[in-house]
């Protein structure tokens, strides 16, 4: 999820479609030397330690729910607000899952997502 967070929501965008091409570009230029690329997904358990301190680090941020079921969804307007939820990173994490399994631009690398 660290990528996600560090592209945030990329200026432009409209949906999720296009935020999971703009993902999967960057996977495969990060990748681009190697011949396997492995993605990691943070898990979001509602009982943690670290859920404890996502509820202290996201303040006052009023979060909204938004699910993903397809990729014609709308991105947010507040990035920080969709973020912010749990339920919305687990759901982003499962749709950029699909999609980079299902993209088959990877030219014969293996891809490990997890």
């Amino acid at each position: 999820m660290a990528l996600v967070q560090a592209l945030g929501k990329p200026a432009g965008l409209r949906t999720f479609r296009e935020l999971a091409d703009s993902f999967m570009d960057t996977v495969k230029s990060h990748g681009n030397l190697s011949d396997r690329i492995d993605v990691l997904f943070d898990r979001y358990e509602e009982r943690s330690i670290k859920e404890g301190t996502r509820v202290i680090r996201s303040g006052s941020v009023k979060t909204v729910r938004r699910i993903i079921s397809n990729t014609d969804v709308k991105l947010p307007d507040n990035w920080k607000s969709f973020i912010g939820l749990d339920a919305n990173k687990a759901n982003l994490a499962s749709f950029l899952s699909e999609e980079l399994l299902k993209d088959g631009c990877f030219d014969g690398k293996q891809v490990i997502v997890s």
